[in-house]
């Protein structure tokens, strides 16, 4: 029997052969055209065809790619879905979210997934925690990196330390320009929609409560966070 658009569900046999097929423009825009023949008859699609086929090779050949295996992760149906899998092949498909830039789906796998042996993996936690730090949660990455930290091996453990120092980066690169820019509200009362979303990402990435008031962050605070998130970071780097 075959999965989802023609994935074979002997899942570790196939080693994503089909998935990573789609390697040119030319049949992605086979498939776009399959997808827009239901709208031939309509005039004004028709004329507009070949503008909306104009997309970027790369970019839309790797989207492609991950809608299948997205596809493949989360609807597949039979004997193989994310309830049965093996840890091997959790992993196998976990990596392969990693290959295809979908740090997302990353998170949504080791979240829906109740596979505890997969979950429990050192490298499943690390590659976990990288995929949350590259989403902007990067408070929720420090905490699985600190966490899993005594399961590691020295190999792992360089390479935990090297998440974790992103992660204090992500921290401190969400306070720059922000001190000064909150001294500048604060005359002018001025909240505009790009300081409002840097307050936010702030928020985010220290996961401080999104309850309290804007004004409730003071210039001094972001500056102390900024400094500890740059020395934590500086550390980790350099904790091989």
């Amino acid at each position: 029997a075959m999965a989802c658009n023609g994935l074979s569900s002997n899942f570790l046999d196939i080693d994503f052969e089909y998935l990573m097929r789609l390697e040119d423009q030319s049949e992605l825009e086979q498939l776009q055209q399959k997808r827009l023949r239901c709208i031939d008859d309509l005039k004004e699609f028709k004329e507009n065809l070949q503008t909306i086929l104009k997309v970027s090779s790369s970019t839309s050949v790797l989207e492609e790619k991950r809608k299948r295996l997205r596809e493949f992760a989360f609807h597949s149906k039979g004997d193989k879905t994310i309830e049965t899998w093996s840890p091997s092949e959790l992993s196998q498909l976990f990596a392969t979210f990693g290959l295809l830039s979908d740090p997302q789906s990353k998170i949504r796998l080791f979240d829906t997934c109740n596979n505890e042996e997969f979950k429990r993996q050192a490298t499943s936690q690390i590659f976990y925690a990288q995929a949350l730090g590259r989403v902007g949660r990067c408070a929720d990455a420090i905490e699985v990196l600190k966490r899993t930290q005594y399961l590691l091996s020295e190999e792992e453990h360089g390479e935990s330390c090297n998440y974790l120092g992103d992660a204090y980066l992500g921290q401190y690169m969400s306070c720059i320009g922000l001190p000064q820019k909150l001294r500048e509200l604060a005359k002018s009362g001025n909240l505009d929609e790009k300081l409002s979303d840097q307050i936010k990402q702030f928020h985010r990435q220290f996961r401080r409560s999104m309850d309290k008031r804007f004004s409730s962050i003071t210039p001094e605070d972001v500056e102390n966070r900024a400094n500890e998130a740059k020395e934590n970071a500086v550390s980790s780097y350099y904790d091989h």
